[in-house]
């Protein structure tokens, strides 16, 4: 393959190994609260290596109210995180908030905050359309419990409406749509979007069914990428869920990685993530922007620095919210927060030396 230069991953996970199907939907909200824990860390002890979005808080224990959704992003983005990542379009997410609606007072004030700021969003909205409809479910999907057309979800449509009524009301909002926005197989509407919405970008994090319906019509998709090329991002999506092995997940995150090279930057026809995948082979300047360029546009040449004070001061405030809490999973993670504290402590003890 003929692209070797810089790269970053612009939709991975730091907290994997938690369980698939709806054990997985169960404890992710809450994983994603100790993951972004554990990022503060890592971006203190790594400055500059490492970008990192934040996630809202929502499961608070029993008699514990949540922190206003704006005043969250503020704090986030004050202590260090490069820039927030939602899931509420996630739809076993959106069922377990109780049907978030993204333009009501209670998402406003963040989203005006966004916009203002030009700070990022990476956005999951929906899941395949494939999802909805019990004749072409995959049986993975409908083994791990995903299959979302059995009346107790709102139909794929009403999910794009929600986030786009967003979008109309704030055009400039600085956002990321995650597994290009579930419109693979859809390349005319993937057009539509991008020139109603022009601060909206695509990430290609598989959704595998992506790379088989991009090989559908890999010359039309060819000149797609060329047209928008500042407006897509590479990402992995590595790190989530899956094997509890550790080499194993590792010699997977390189196979799915390769898969995604491959179909970018040659025209090979190959066998990946269980079918034949014809490559577009872009050209080089275009496969920069994909892998590094664009993103760094969207949230800066450089990872901003982690303030290890309001990072322990963040931790010891979710300490104090779980700690004591009858909830199991905090129970049994609690001792990983204190360690995060130990060890932001020791940090700034260090500096001060």
């Amino acid at each position: 393959m003929k692209y070797r230069g810089k790269m970053v991953d612009s939709h991975h996970h730091m907290v994997g190994c938690y369980g698939e199907g709806l054990h997985f939907y169960e404890t992710y909200q809450k994983q994603l609260e100790l993951e972004k824990l554990q990022a503060i860390l890592l971006k203190t002890l790594y400055p500059g290596k490492f970008y990192s979005y934040a996630g809202f808080d929502y499961y608070m224990p029993e008699g514990k109210k949540q922190k206003d959704i704006e005043l969250q992003a503020r704090q986030y983005l004050d202590m260090g995180f490069d820039g927030i990542k939602m899931v509420e379009l996630k739809p076993m997410v959106y069922r377990q908030l109780g049907g978030p609606v993204l333009t009501s007072e209670k998402y406003e004030g963040m989203w005006k905050f966004m916009e203002e700021t030009q700070a990022p969003v990476l956005f999951h909205m929906g899941d395949p359309e494939t999802y909805w409809d019990i004749n072409r479910c995959t049986k993975l999907a409908l083994d791990s419990g995903w299959f979302c057309g059995d009346g107790t979800y709102p139909p794929l449509e009403d999910f794009y409406a929600n986030i786009e009524r967003v979008l109309d009301k704030h055009p400039r909002l600085n956002i990321s749509m995650a597994h290009f926005y579930f419109l693979s197989d859809q390349i005319e509407q993937a057009e539509k979007t991008l020139d109603k919405y022009p601060f909206v970008r695509f990430d290609l994090t598989p959704g595998r069914e992506m790379y088989e319906n991009f090989s559908k019509r890999p010359d039309e998709w060819h000149d797609f990428f060329i047209k928008y090329q500042d407006r897509i991002l590479y990402g992995t999506d590595n790190g989530w869920g899956g094997t509890t092995d550790e080499n194993e997940k590792y010699e997977l995150a390189k196979l799915n990685a390769s898969v995604q090279h491959r179909f970018l930057q040659t025209a090979d026809v190959f066998e990946g993530y269980g079918f034949t995948i014809k490559g577009i082979n872009l050209p080089h300047k275009v496969l920069e922007k994909i892998y590094y360029k664009n993103f760094e546009k969207m949230a800066g040449k450089a990872p901003k620095d982690m303030d290890s004070r309001k990072g322990l001061g963040y931790v010891e405030e979710m300490i104090q919210v779980y700690q004591g809490a009858n909830i199991p999973y905090y129970d049994k993670e609690m001792e990983m927060m204190e360690f995060i504290q130990k060890e932001l402590r020791d940090f700034i003890a260090q500096e001060k030396l």
